[in-house]
């Protein structure tokens, strides 16, 4: 989990929010009402989605078509999001990342975002991981099976 998270307001441009992802080199922040708590989510997506024209061509021809692009942050959020709590284990938040197409879970305590857990916290579990205890490896001795002698006496 990354605590201090970073969070946003619904009211925000998306241009705030687009370089908050950027300067953070993060993928989502939690949007969150005055009090702190969880509205929705903002990710990469979100911005890049509505910040470039599905169809440049149209917009060319029929200026009014499409309407206008998003420009706050709740204009383009997602609604209630998945979020855990604080004693969430490892494999339930690890299954919500990888299941669900997540790229972040706000950690909410009292329905206040604490912190955030995200796919790049996992891959840093897994790479500080000695390779014994490593969830995707056997364990097995990385010389057995080799021809060539053990040191020693």
């Amino acid at each position: 989990m990354t605590t201090p998270v970073l969070t946003v307001g619904p009211e925000a441009d998306l241009a705030s929010a687009a370089l908050l992802l950027d300067e953070h080199d993060v993928a989502a922040l939690p949007v969150v009402d005055a009090d702190g708590h969880v509205l929705g989510m903002v990710t990469e997506t979100d911005v890049v989605r509505d910040a470039v024209p599905r169809n440049p061509w149209v917009r060319e021809l029929h200026p009014s078509a499409g309407g206008p692009h998003p420009a706050r942050v709740g204009d383009v959020m997602s609604f209630h999001p998945v979020a855990v709590l604080p004693d969430v284990e490892l494999p339930v938040a690890a299954d919500l990342l990888v299941n669900s197409g997540l790229t972040s879970l706000p950690v909410v305590e009292d329905g206040v975002v604490v912190g955030i857990v995200s796919r790049h916290d996992l891959v840093s579990v897994v790479a500080r991981t000695e390779p014994a205890g490593h969830p995707f490896r056997s364990g097995a001795d990385p010389d057995a099976g080799s021809d060539q002698p053990a040191d020693g006496p």
